[in-house]
């Protein structure tokens, strides 16, 4: 008997141990794991796999594609990647609500304006992690938004999103809606409108901002006049010098929905830059446009969408988690180039999505999910773990010492109990059985 008929044997053997044991695998767990079989087949880890496969039955029309991080680049490993990201306190933040302390590096206290800290490793580490996050709601971190839906269908989500702020009934100048007018930039371009209505009410709130009211240039000129330090938005920081409230109120007629550029310490200089990114416009819709500035509503809204497309999804930046976590090595501006410092800003965004596309009662089309893979992640070397009893091979032995330990028999010792957790799921089940079967074909 050649080895293949040995091992099959076993196998055989292994399940008849198993029925007379009692343990059988139902037929929802064989469906489990035809899809986590299928999963692992495309090139997911275990560890992603068994949290995808419960996603894929409930959602057939989804697709989840694995984004090979370290396969583009061997040194883009998970460690390497998560001390890029912790290098700088600044690069990742936590809000100063107090939901969040345990999130803060309170070694350094607050480090910017509006009291927000400097996550905290662990912080980064647990929203960098892909596998924290596949789940129904924060799943669209991943979704790629670089492609559009029907115009229609679009415009009820967006409406959805933007639902209970200033921008639900908001008719803009051009005399359509906020929803439908980002429904039709995002067929346009090519972009999710969805994630553009989500992103807005994300950058300026329910009530919005001064960037999205076209009075900023007021604003500032009352900064500068008053020399205000700090207001109930936060730190202000005006400086004493160099500017007159006449140039100021010349930002007057400007929108920037999206923040683009808008950066700095204070909120006097963020507002600034964000108005001088919306005087200097959209330069490929100057002759169209009878000038470049986002000198109108729609123009802000447009001209920041365009923005969004060619800086960051064309970039490799083509989902939530991926414009949070700019790691793509195809990326040109690699770790430095991310959209957003908030550590939960992805989190925080596809909650939003998925609410709406449930509210939509459009959860169920057909949405594709790229979920980045790292190497050296926890969980994940499964050909180790299913060699039980440590012989070089994954064979019928493992899958009887597994079996044994089901029912409860056997002389495996308890530090073997977090090797018998053949899929990395935190527990040991009969889903462990049939992933160590699979590992023996």
């Amino acid at each position: 008997m050649n080895s293949n008929n040995i091992i099959r044997a076993a196998v055989r053997g292994s399940l008849a141990a198993a029925v007379s044991l009692g343990i059988f695998i139902s037929s929802a767990v064989g469906v489990r794991a035809d899809s986590f079989g299928r999963l692992v087949d495309e090139g997911f880890p275990p560890s992603y796999a068994h949290k995808l496969a419960s996603l894929a039955e409930a959602y057939p029309n989804w697709r989840f594609e694995p984004l090979y991080i370290t396969g583009m680049n061997s040194a883009y490993t998970f460690s390497y990647v998560l001390n890029k990201q912790t290098a700088d306190p600044s690069t990742n933040l936590v809000s100063p609500a107090a939901g969040n302390a345990a999130y803060r590096d309170e070694r350094t206290g607050p480090i910017y304006d509006g009291g927000w800290y400097s996550a905290n490793d662990a912080a980064v580490e647990y929203f960098l992690d892909p596998r924290n996050f596949l789940d129904s709601e924060h799943i669209f971190m991943f979704e790629d938004i670089s492609s559009a839906m029907s115009i229609s269908e679009a415009e009820r989500i967006c409406a959805s999103i933007l639902a209970g702020t200033f921008m639900e009934n908001k008719v803009l100048s051009n005399g359509k809606t906020v929803a439908r007018y980002l429904a039709e930039i995002g067929a346009e371009i090519g972009i999710s409108a969805p994630f553009l209505a989500a992103r807005i009410r994300l950058e300026q709130g329910v009530s919005g901002s001064p960037l999205s009211s076209g009075d900023c240039g007021t604003v500032l000129a009352n900064y500068y006049k008053n020399k205000v330090q700090s207001d109930d938005r936060g730190l202000v920081a005006t400086p004493s010098s160099g500017h007159s409230e006449w140039e100021l109120k010349g930002y007057n007629g400007l929108y920037n929905f999206f923040n683009i550029g808008a950066s700095g310490t204070g909120l006097f200089s963020i507002y600034l830059n964000a108005m001088k990114t919306a005087q200097k416009g959209t330069a490929e819709k100057a002759a169209e446009w009878g000038g470049a500035a986002w000198n109108t509503d729609w123009k802000g809204l447009y001209g920041g969408a365009l923005t969004l497309k060619s800086k960051y999804v064309n970039d490799y930046q083509n989902t939530l988690y991926l414009q949070k976590f700019n790691v793509d090595p195809r990326s040109s501006r690699n770790f430095w180039g991310q959209y957003m410092q908030n550590v939960m800003g992805a989190y925080t965004e596809s909650k939003s999505v998925a609410r709406a596309y449930a509210e939509a009662n459009a959860k169920s089309k057909a949405f594709e999910f790229l979920i980045p893979v790292y190497s050296g992640m926890s969980g994940d070397e499964t050909a180790y773990i299913a060699d039980i009893n440590r012989s070089g091979a994954v064979d019928g032995t493992d899958a009887a010492l597994l079996c044994s330990h089901l029912a409860g028999t056997g002389a495996l010792a308890d530090k073997r109990k977090a090797s018998v957790d053949v899929n990395s799921d935190g527990s040991v089940n009969n889903a462990d059985l049939v992933e160590l079967l699979r590992k023996m074909n």
